[in-house]
């Protein structure tokens, strides 16, 4: 136990790696899981922002959020002391939300799938920029999509 921080969790995540594991449904995560998931969040590791994006989803599927909107009638007291404290590790639920959509219309079509995969966009992307967002993802993949066929061709995109 001592090689895992005491952490019943941590012991059970490390004997099962290839499983996604959610820690915030343990009992207690592991000591400064939260803490590092956060300064990985912020550094645009995609295993953290896929972390913070299932989150962020299973939250809003407890308080009923279909859209960004929507976060504004959930009160402090809804939320919970767990999950507001967790957020505001994360930096608050308004900054969360505004990095999930910026990794959400940044990264390539391959991490794209694999980081966003079952995580409804709509519940972080505002409905100002939801549009541009879509656009601009589904220009992101089609770059890569050329990209990979056509290895030696240097393929930009144009405004």
């Amino acid at each position: 136990m001592a090689k895992y921080g005491h952490s019943p969790s941590e012991v059970i995540m490390s004997c099962f790696p290839n499983h996604e594991w959610h820690p915030w449904k343990f009992e207690r995560t592991p000591k400064h899981w939260w803490k590092r998931i956060a300064q990985n969040f912020k550094l645009g590791d995609a295993n953290a922002i896929r972390m913070v994006a299932v989150y962020i989803d299973e939250l809003a599927c407890i308080h009923g959020v279909s859209k960004r909107s929507d976060w504004a009638r959930i009160s402090r007291s809804q939320l919970g002391y767990m999950n507001e404290r967790r957020l505001l590790i994360l930096g608050g639920l308004q900054a969360t939300l505004q990095a999930l959509q910026t990794h959400y219309t940044s990264m390539a079509h391959d991490e794209h799938a694999r980081v966003f995969d079952g995580i409804r966009p709509d519940i972080f992307l505002d409905n100002r920029s939801s549009q541009y967002d879509r656009k601009a993802v589904v220009q992101n993949s089609l770059i890569d999509t050329v990209t990979n066929l056509l290895p030696t061709q240097n393929v930009q995109q144009h405004e």
